[in-house]
């Protein structure tokens, strides 16, 4: 991470970000292209940045490895036909 006084808020470069997600920093940048992470707090000249809080509140909120994101398991909807 960048050098900062101590309180304030780590801010991430693109290969940062990349290694606390765990990726290589060309998938981050893909990633953050494709719209799948977090649009950058902030640029500094041409150089996007994040708060290492919102590379981390995307973490948290990604489905995992594997994780079938095109299927429901709401079935709290029911046709007509079931209720008869």
């Amino acid at each position: 991470m960048t050098d900062q006084p101590p309180d304030e808020p780590a801010r991430l470069t693109n290969r940062e970000a990349a290694a606390l997600a765990g990726i290589a920093p060309g998938t981050w940048r893909d990633y953050v292209a494709r719209g799948y992470a977090p649009t950058p707090d902030g640029r500094l000249g041409v150089t996007p940045w994040w708060w290492e809080s919102t590379v981390r509140a995307w973490l948290e909120s990604r489905p995992g490895q594997g994780a079938r994101t095109d299927l429901t398991t709401d079935t709290s909807s029911t046709s007509s036909e079931e209720q008869d």
